[in-house]
């Protein structure tokens, strides 16, 4: 038989199945648990795909900017997970939009995926497909921004759907050995002797500590003090402070407060620097694992206090502190800052994804991938750059 026959008397190739055999979507968020549980234990994740971390942001900063719960859980065959994407749905106009849920508050978002299964750019589509199906309201666009390639060395097979770069990445900094053989490794010796100065500087208020929440109390102590720093800090620079507001209040006291009082782990743990009884820097940080991720920080703007950097001053002990905890990332999050590069060895490149489900849909992911991508052309511009500050100076 010649190699043509051979070719035509061939079956056709069979269309590759998807992964999965189901789709649901959870508004109710205690029929997901189950689930949500099975993969949180098995799949690659972040702080903020945790439900600790996830849940109470939904029920408060959540709730308040009109986020509903669309939690979309992939099944196999056999019923088990094999995918959970934690999303939150919200009207934009006539449209709903479908976004991870953590929004701008969430550094790194992406799905749950069961290591093992293989995910195509079909396969992605046609769980959105269904999920939009399945989602009481429907969904015109799924917009699924800042997320990582990979994440613990795996893949995010999201990475397959047609993407964009993100406007920004994310810092981080791998950690190793003792805290004090990291800051020698990571700071210049010039650098080190600009910390002991600026130490010796800041003892002079007040014997220096390093404070963490271990309590109730402690806790909402430092986040008193952040949020009076942070407010006067965002008004400085002409930004709208978005730490203000009963959801905000209500996420933080939820995430850091509550679980002290039940004698838990709270899902963000709170540091603070002092000089003498005065608080004059706080971070904010979520671990997962082996990462410690930071969220927020504030510091003294006195300027008697702010030139000697005491951000700077308990970031470095706190990294310090995570390195002999055994930790071996600490990532700073999205965004550029000056401090991020002296503290951080390494970029995160994360990326932007668009699936539409209706038309009207495919009209909004045109206007919001174009948002983003302006946004990342004027980050990477030194002079339009400082057109935006200038801008933002003279709002203040």
């Amino acid at each position: 038989m010649s190699h043509a026959a051979a070719e035509e008397a061939a079956p056709p190739a069979l269309e590759r199945a998807p992964p999965f055999a189901g789709v649901e979507v959870f508004a109710d968020l205690r029929a997901a648990q189950a689930d949500w549980a099975e993969l949180e234990s098995a799949a690659p994740h972040a702080a903020y795909q945790r439900r600790d971390w996830a849940l109470p942001w939904l029920g408060s900063l959540g709730r308040a900017q009109g986020v509903s719960p669309a939690i979309t859980v992939a099944r196999n065959a056999a019923g088990r997970p094999i995918a959970l994407l934690p999303l939150g749905v919200m009207a934009r106009g006539p449209l709903r939009l479908a976004e991870f849920i953590g929004g701008k508050d969430a550094n790194f978002t992406f799905g749950l995926f069961r290591p093992g299964v293989a995910w195509r750019a079909p396969d992605l589509a046609a769980l959105m497909r269904a999920a939009a199906a399945a989602t009481p309201g429907g969904v015109d666009l799924y917009a699924l921004v800042n997320q990582p390639y990979a994440w613990d060395g795996q893949p995010n097979p999201m990475q397959a759907l047609r993407h964009q770069s993100a406007p920004s990445a994310g810092y981080k900094a791998n950690l190793s050995g003792s805290g004090e053989a990291f800051l020698r490794a990571r700071l210049s010796g010039e650098s080190r002797k600009k910390i002991r100065k600026k130490e010796a500087r800041l003892a002079e208020f007040g014997p220096i500590r390093h404070l963490t929440a271990r309590s109730a109390d402690e806790a909402r102590a430092i986040l008193a003090v952040f949020a009076a720093q942070k407010a006067q800090r965002m008004r400085d620079k002409g930004l709208d402070n978005v730490f203000e507001g009963a959801g905000a209040d209500e996420f933080l006291t939820r995430v850091a407060v509550e679980p002290l009082e039940r004698g838990a782990t709270p899902a963000v743990e709170l540091h603070a620097l002092a000089a003498g009884e005065r608080i004059v820097a706080t971070f904010a940080g979520a671990p997962c694992g082996r990462r410690f991720s930071g969220m927020f920080n504030s510091f003294e703007l006195d300027p008697e206090i702010s030139r000697t950097s005491p951000g700077d001053l308990l970031l470095a002990r706190l990294m310090a502190m995570k390195c002999d905890e055994g930790y071996t990332v600490f990532d700073l999050g999205v965004g550029e800052a000056r401090y991020k590069k002296t503290f951080c060895d390494a970029e995160e490149t994360l990326f932007d994804a668009y699936v539409p489900s209706t038309a009207a849909g495919a009209a909004l992911m045109w206007v919001k991938a174009a948002k983003r991508m302006a946004k990342r052309r004027i980050k990477h511009d030194p002079r339009l750059w400082r057109m935006v500050e200038t801008v933002r100076r003279w709002r203040a």
